[in-house]
């Protein structure tokens, strides 16, 4: 990988030996993304919370029995999406992240292409943190204060695709310099 590349701490440890070979840097991108997604699964939980007592207060004559089950089965959807993220996240960039480099790369390794993903995926944790309050404003928002769908969504979701945009425009930067790094 391209050392320029890479923010070294400045407040590492002499004793530090590296730890920055592939292995240890998918860990850590995994370990970030797990975090990121008990994070943005809070603001989850608390959306359906509101949306399932916004759909109980309006008294809409649905059965007991289908009540129950729909709760249910929107727990059990959330569950099983919480399970999949958690195991197939990072594989599922992984593996996007071979596809582009077979699309667009004509002169790196996708090993450094890797090693990038793995450093954006590292800040997840941290981007998820303003993810999450997003997303508890917008439930605050629509829900409990009652503001119009598009008038607390047009600007709050213009927030959260900026977000997500420090994320993915960064990654896409690094894999266009580690490119041209290595075609110079």
């Amino acid at each position: 990988m391209n050392r320029k590349l890479k923010i070294e701490n400045p407040y590492r440890s002499p004793e530090y030996d590296g730890g920055n070979d592939r292995a240890s840097l998918r860990k850590s991108a995994l370990q970030s993304l797990r975090m990121a997604l008990v994070v943005l699964l809070m603001p989850g939980l608390y959306n359906y919370y509101c949306f399932d007592q916004t759909v109980f207060e309006a008294g809409l004559n649905w059965s007991t029995l289908f009540s129950n089950v729909g709760r249910w089965l929107n727990l059990v959807g959330i569950a099983a999406i919480a399970v999949f993220a958690w195991l197939l996240a990072l594989p599922i960039l992984e593996f996007c992240t071979r596809l582009m480099h077979r699309l667009f790369s004509r002169n790196s390794s996708l090993g450094e292409w890797n090693e990038a993903l793995y450093l954006i995926a590292e800040q997840a944790f941290h981007f998820s943190l303003a993810g999450a309050m997003i997303w508890f404003a917008w439930c605050t928002g629509f829900y409990r204060f009652g503001f119009d769908f598009y008038e607390i969504s047009i600007p709050l979701g213009a927030l959260a695709h900026l977000l997500a945009a420090g994320l993915y425009l960064q990654l896409v930067l690094r894999w266009y310099q580690i490119d041209r790094s290595v075609a110079t």
